[in-house]
């Protein structure tokens, strides 16, 4: 039976916290920041540049115009 006040912790607890605590604390946390960071930066990016135009003009005077930047760069570089 547990005691009443709320300090009780599960022995098992006691054996896994002080093998897990250095780790999350050094270098899941810091991990897990970078990756949400990560994909928030390229999530935003990715919103800014896509709602670019880029205009394509042709040899023969016909031009056409696409969303983002996809498929702009001269054909010889494509």
């Amino acid at each position: 039976m547990k005691p009443a006040n709320s300090e009780y912790r599960s022995p098992h607890l006691d054996e896994i916290l002080p093998i897990c605590t250095p780790v999350v604390q050094e270098v899941l946390i810091p991990a897990a920041i970078a990756i949400i960071t990560t994909i928030a930066t390229l999530g935003i990016l990715f919103c800014l540049f896509d709602q670019t135009q880029c205009v394509r003009v042709y040899s023969t005077g016909e031009a056409n115009i696409q969303h983002g930047f996809r498929g702009c760069a001269p054909d010889s570089l494509q």
